[in-house]
């Protein structure tokens, strides 16, 4: 630093200045990435469980409207989706 400040004056307090910015921008980096996770982990979790009432809802609103068996035949793969995934899921941890 000292070599830097002989040759060009005012050269140490630029660089320890822009090491300051580079950390406070490294800092606002990290907390977005965080921020955006845990916005990403709840629209993960929140997503798949909406969509599968809105299949549980209308396998219902089949059986009742439209045919028992087609509602029930709805149910059972949209619940044997959602256990397929879990097992998926399961088996790489």
């Amino acid at each position: 630093m000292r070599a830097y400040e002989d040759q060009h004056p005012g050269a140490a307090a630029w660089i320890l200045a822009e090491a300051e910015k580079s950390a406070d921008h490294n800092r606002a980096m990290q907390q977005l990435a965080l921020e955006t996770g845990s916005r990403d982990a709840l629209l993960h979790r929140l997503l798949p469980f909406f969509v599968v009432l809105s299949l549980i809802c209308a396998s219902v609103l089949i059986a009742i409207f439209a045919s028992a068996w087609l509602g029930g035949a709805t149910f059972a793969a949209s619940l044997g989706a959602v256990m397929l995934d879990y097992f998926k899921r399961q088996s790489r941890h």
